[in-house]
């Protein structure tokens, strides 16, 4: 499968690369976008994990509209899953992400509108189940394009290094610890179909008993304290 990789920019003496973007010219992007038009209405506001490891609303962080792990969303994710489970152990290598089996993909859809944003974040979370490894995030929208912004951005030391255009058609992977954002969408029409559309994957392995006997523990204590 052709791939194209790219590296960081000599920013920060950082070595590892950023991310890694697959081919995904077999994904039919107009589709995509025309089935996910389909079900706006089943679409809410997006969610982020704080400090106690709950998952809320805070706008202030975050405004989007997703639709999370449903079966509808499994179901156009499907093919985008697929390409990214036969480049796994190149993801992987190619990320430095210590080697580990791949078993769990939670996906989302989620839609950008006039004004939304996603504040610097990383998409790992500590003490949970199933620990995120790798994110991949698939880019798609009305053509010609409608809105300006939303561009993925990457951070190193609180430092802009990096910035990705959610152009249509791209699939890119990112390894989960890595700092990001991404930028105000700007949406003139206002319409939810000028939006900026993505799918995303959390890819997760399992650990073990021992650690999620551990993770219980540490998520119940965060809570009380």
């Amino acid at each position: 499968m052709r791939q194209s990789h790219h590296l960081t920019k000599k920013t920060q003496g950082r070595k590892k690369p950023l991310y890694l973007t697959l081919d995904a010219s077999s994904i039919n992007s107009r589709h995509l976008y025309e089935s996910v038009l389909k079900i706006k209405s089943s679409f809410g506001n997006s969610a982020v994990t704080d400090e106690h490891y709950n998952v809320v609303i805070d706008k202030k962080r975050r405004q989007s509209l997703s639709l999370l792990d449903q079966k509808a969303v499994r179901a156009l994710s499907e093919p985008l899953g697929k390409i990214v489970a036969d480049n796994h152990l190149e993801i992987v290598r190619y990320l430095q992400i210590k080697s580990f089996r791949h078993v769990k993909t939670k996906c989302s859809c989620v839609v950008f509108q006039d004004g939304d944003f996603f504040e610097k974040h990383r998409d790992y979370v500590p003490y949970a189940v199933n620990l995120r490894r790798y994110t991949w995030v698939y880019y798609y929208h009305r053509e010609p394009r409608c809105f300006s912004g939303g561009n993925l951005l990457f951070f190193e030391d609180e430092k802009l290094i990096e910035e990705v255009s959610p152009s249509a058609g791209t699939l890119i992977v990112f390894a989960a610890d890595i700092m990001h954002a991404v930028s105000t969408v700007r949406v003139p029409s206002g319409d939810f179909a000028d939006g900026r559309f993505s799918l995303n994957g959390f890819v997760s392995e399992r650990p073990s008993v021992a650690y999620r006997l551990y993770s219980k523990t540490i998520r119940t204590l965060k809570r009380i304290c």
